[in-house]
């Protein structure tokens, strides 16, 4: 999660900057009556572009930064009980994943589960 809030939070960021430095004038042709100081008028269509854009690349940056929020908040250990059934099980948990065997689980239920469909003997029939 956070890597996706700092990539949100640089597109935003960048997105914000080319925004606002966006050209919102337009040129006025020269009807010779000498009363036009400026040969470049705003247009306000493109200020209206210009403060969408902006509004627009607010919102991915705050909810860049969201995302790197959540994403830094750690997550509780496991409690003892949890800790006892992977030993039974010779469960072992490598960056985040729970591992039996050769199999990769994102949750430890899953890999009790599994663990324990393996360790049961088949049955015989009689």
């Amino acid at each position: 999660m956070k890597k996706i809030g700092y990539v949100l939070a640089v597109v935003g960021a960048v997105w914000g900057w080319n925004a606002y430095n966006k050209d919102t004038t337009v040129p006025v042709p020269d009807l010779g009556l000498g009363y036009v100081t400026s040969q470049r008028v705003h247009n306000v269509g493109l200020v209206e572009d210009r403060n969408s854009q902006i509004m627009m690349s607010g919102f991915m940056f705050l909810a860049g930064i969201v995302l790197i929020g959540f994403g830094s908040i750690k997550r509780e250990g496991l409690s003892e009980d949890d800790k006892d059934l992977m030993k039974k099980h010779g469960i072992t948990r490598d960056d985040g994943k729970f591992v039996f065997r050769e199999c990769e689980y994102s949750t430890l239920a899953e890999a009790v589960n599994h663990a324990r469909l393996l360790s049961r003997e088949p049955r015989s029939e009689s």
